[in-house]
């Protein structure tokens, strides 16, 4: 048994938990986990390295990929052969085939002893879609992120912005309501809430007041 504390952070996409996940751990001074960059970079393995997905092989490209998550850092970096690619991973087409390829039993089961390694003293804050149910089901705290989806497609909507992707609102939504209904509806895996999750509705609150939320409830525990 892992006596290491972890923290999970759930929810569907664009809810705020990379942002929470990041202000709590560096609180902390735990480690951190953002899940969804090893599907982000599956997926840039497929489209510039090997396209054969079923290709055991493929995962093996990870060794190559230094990722840089810890507390103390502004934002995720992510090498490739020396070069910082973290924002290439953004892209929508990234995106996209991010979730599909999520939907494989396959490729789930394959990262999971990838991202339990993170797993290290004094604790870590991990952010995802099944990390209080299928990562790290014996978390010390789990919360699930919720919101209104417009407030949500807003979020991603400027974040594409920021990185140059000329998008609007209405097309934004529609991928967005795309990507739940796969994170919603697949087979092994889908987005729900643990038993013992503490739901926090987030469309009516500030980053500020989740992390207080969130914080106060911790504080309970520990």
């Amino acid at each position: 048994m892992n006596i290491v504390p972890v923290i999970t952070i759930d929810g569907l996409s664009s809810t705020g938990k990379s942002s929470l996940c990041k202000i709590i751990s560096k609180k902390l001074n735990w480690n951190v986990l953002y899940s969804g960059i090893f599907y982000r970079i599956l997926a840039y393995i497929y489209i510039n390295i090997n396209k054969n997905i079923f290709d055991k092989k493929i995962f093996s490209y990870f060794m190559d990929f230094e990722i840089k998550s810890s507390c103390n850092e502004k934002s995720i970096q992510v090498i490739f052969q020396e070069i910082e690619i973290y924002k290439k991973l953004l892209l929508p087409e990234i995106s996209i085939l991010a979730s599909k390829l999520s939907q494989f039993y396959f490729v789930r089961k394959s990262l999971l002893d990838i991202q339990r390694s993170f797993r290290k003293e004094p604790g870590l804050v991990a952010d995802g879609r099944d990390m209080g149910t299928i990562l790290f089901p014996d978390a010390y705290i789990k919360f699930f992120l919720y919101s209104d989806i417009k407030k949500r497609s807003l979020h991603r909507m400027i974040q594409l912005q920021e990185q140059g992707v000329n998008v609007n609102l209405k097309t934004v939504i529609n991928e967005v309501k795309k990507r739940d209904y796969r994170d919603l509806h697949r087979i092994y895996s889908p987005v729900i809430p643990a038993k013992n999750a503490i739901l926090i509705d987030v469309t009516s609150m500030t980053l500020k007041e989740v992390v207080n939320f969130s914080i106060k409830k911790i504080k309970n525990l520990f």
